[in-house]
């Protein structure tokens, strides 16, 4: 079985109007670019689950991404990071922005970001016999600094994804800024 290291989970919760459309395609566009793929290995449906709830003119959201990434071409370690959003009496509204009408959802949006670390994710013990009995103390003790790096280095990756979120959302977080090439009124 594989062994994974689950960092903390960072959460979002926003209830303001927001374009739905421009979130999705922004978080599309960062995982994209900083090389995370979806379970079949391309970059076009990272979406694992959508559901949909409407009652009359209002909707609730639960959807599921799952992506990965191999560090550095690495046959031993995989990173992944999960987004669920959960969006809770979404509805259609308008607003005046520049002086212009905009059709932009309103409600409660929750976004869920989870790091994930898969360690000998091609289970090279568990397929070798005599590599089988050195998995523990290989694990343990050789690749230990190896694994706190990756650890690091998926935490800055998911802290990255979570300060780009919240900028977008204009709330308040302690990441540095990158530059924003959507605001969350735009249409895409």
């Amino acid at each position: 079985m594989v062994d994974q290291i689950v960092l903390p989970r960072l959460t979002i919760q926003y209830r303001d109007p927001f374009v739905f459309k421009t979130l999705y395609f922004l978080c599309h566009e960062w995982l994209k670019e900083n090389n995370y793929l979806d379970e079949d290995g391309g970059i076009t449906r990272f979406e694992k689950n959508y559901e949909e709830q409407r009652i009359k003119d209002i909707r609730h959201y639960r959807i599921w991404w799952r992506t990965f990434r191999i560090p550095h071409g690495s046959s031993f370690v995989k990173y992944k990071i999960n987004l669920n959003y959960l969006g809770l009496v979404i509805q259609q509204v308008e607003i005046m922005k520049e002086g212009k009408r905009i059709k932009a959802q309103s409600g409660e949006i929750n976004l869920f970001i989870e790091g994930i670390i898969e360690v000998d994710f091609k289970e090279h013990f568990k397929n070798n016999f005599i590599m089988r009995s050195f998995e523990d103390r290989f694990k343990t003790h050789w690749m230990k600094n190896q694994l706190e790096g990756h650890k690091e280095e998926l935490k800055r990756d998911v802290n990255r994804f979570h300060g780009t979120l919240k900028t977008w959302f204009e709330l308040w977080h302690s990441m540095p800024v990158e530059a924003m090439y959507h605001t969350k009124f735009d249409g895409v």
